[in-house]
């Protein structure tokens, strides 16, 4: 297997979306120019472990390698810094690996990228690790490992690790007539390489798209990033030097609609690597509340249709195994209402909180309004045979059973009744919600029992029908 071949069946790659910043159309054109020539800043950050073989790994030679393969395959993608960690700073890393993130005096904000690798030593082999910093967003990918057989391919596998740790950067290109895809303009797209090949960048690969606020001369303000929320963007093809991208997305206008002066929108290149992820669906005004019991449907790409997938358990949640396309479509449903529909990135993390409008009110009244109905149907049942007998007695001519059967239905529930009811059920602040979505929801629900009783408890034919005994009463009356 070729370099060449390493880099691409090892990699993840893609950016994302659409420039918010205003501009005009030469300055803009410049800064496009800059992006696509400007290189990364690579820092990479080495340490060996070989006590359990002394001599076995040699950090001089697996860095001097590293370097030699970066310069002939990625150069001048990456320019690129070597720090060799020796001695007590070199077990302070392996130390620390896993925590990286919580050690600030390993950052250095003039590179791009920070990546950390380390080489031991074990008995089943050589165990390699591998994990970056992303400078501008502060994000760091998942430690990835590898187990090496062989010393003499530790640096081979340790570059193809690097290459698949490397989480590319793009500015996003937003259509406002195609709300389905994006552009991605990888950075330093333009810059020469030796092949045609483009690094780093495959299909399908996953972006996460990001807001970033720019400083005078069009570079970023370093933190001061916010992430899309629920949106994710896959890579499809290469189209003039950009790629167009799936737009992903929970919400419907991912992008927003206006351009905002110094706000860019940028997509960072996401490494799912644990095996699931376990999705968590809980009341957004209490996280500690799990929705339980609800259905959960997926959707995969080129679907119509929802699937079901899993009910949500005691906690509110689901597992999602990784597998397949990387990006998939999540519902949320109760009853036959849904919810929420979202993407998730499995194995991405290990966890995914969704705060989801607390629809337990509405789940309240619709019990409470079943059992209305209920009351209303056996009202409107008993009504109906109670009429029916009471005209059948009349025709018969016994206008005293007639009478009776009348008095009886006058001292069913009426309208009124059935109304003050529904009333007190609407008056229980326990059915109320302080989310506008559901409320509203809620509101229609009454809404439609009041239509329900307009509809079948009428008091018309009661009046009708008491009438119709009244006149056969006086003429019988009349007779005598």
């Amino acid at each position: 297997m070729t370099a060449r071949e390493r880099i691409s069946g090892a990699l993840v790659g893609v950016a994302i979306v659409a420039s918010m910043a205003v501009a005009s159309v030469p300055a803009r054109a410049a800064e496009d120019k800059s992006w696509a020539n400007s290189p990364y800043r690579v820092q990479l950050q080495i340490a060996v472990d070989s006590s359990r073989a002394p001599g076995l790994i040699s950090l001089e030679r697996l860095a001097r390698n590293l370097e030699r393969e970066i310069r002939n395959l990625i150069y001048p993608l990456w320019k690129m810094e070597v720090v060799r960690h020796e001695g007590a700073e070199g077990a302070k890393l392996f130390a620390q690996f896993s925590e990286l993130e919580q050690h600030d005096e390993n950052f250095a904000d003039n590179f791009d990228k920070q990546i950390f690798l380390t080489a031991q030593v074990v008995p089943t082999g050589l165990l390699i690790a591998c994990r970056e910093r992303d400078s501008l967003t502060g994000r760091w990918t998942p430690p990835l490992e590898r187990l090496v057989r062989q010393e003499l391919l530790l640096s081979q596998h340790c570059f193809a690790l690097i290459c698949e740790t490397f989480a590319p950067l793009a500015k996003v290109q937003v259509d406002p007539k195609d709300t389905q895809h994006v552009l991605l303009d990888m950075k330093g797209a333009e810059l020469g390489r030796s092949s045609a090949e483009e690094l780093f960048v495959f299909k399908d690969a996953v972006y996460q798209p990001l807001l970033v606020r720019m400083k005078r001369g069009n570079t970023p303000t370093a933190g001061q990033v916010v992430t899309i929320p629920w949106t994710y963007l896959t890579v499809q093809e290469q189209l003039a030097g950009s790629w167009k991208s799936i737009v992903y997305s929970g919400t419907r206008r991912p992008f927003g609609g206006r351009s905002r002066a110094g706000i860019e929108t940028m997509a960072l290149a996401i490494k799912p690597s644990l095996p699931t992820t376990r999705v968590r669906f809980h009341a957004s005004h209490d996280d500690s509340l799990g929705l339980s019991g609800y259905e959960v449907f997926q959707k995969k790409p080129g679907e119509s249709q929802f699937t079901p997938l899993a009910i949500t358990d005691a906690t509110g949640s689901i597992v999602v195994q990784r597998g397949g396309f990387p990006v998939k479509m999540l519902a949320l449903r109760s009853d036959t209402e849904l919810l929420a529909q979202l993407p998730v990135v499995p194995g991405a993390v290990a966890k995914v909180e969704v705060p989801i409008p607390d629809d337990m009110a509405r789940l309240l009244v619709q019990e409470s309004l079943t059992s209305f109905k209920e009351q209303l149907i056996d009202v409107v049942a008993r009504r109906n045979i109670l009429i029916a007998r009471t005209r059948d007695f009349l025709e018969k001519g016994d206008r005293t059973q007639a009478r009776k059967l009348l008095d009886e239905l006058n001292e069913l529930p009426t309208r009124a009744n059935m109304n003050q009811l529904l009333e007190n059920v609407e008056r229980n602040l326990n059915y109320r919600s302080e989310n506008p979505r559901v409320q509203a929801k809620i509101d229609m629900l009454f809404a439609e029992s009041r239509k329900l009783l307009s509809n079948f408890l009428s008091t018309r034919e009661i009046l009708e029908l008491e009438v119709e005994v009244n006149q056969s009463q006086e003429a019988a009356k009349s007779k005598i």
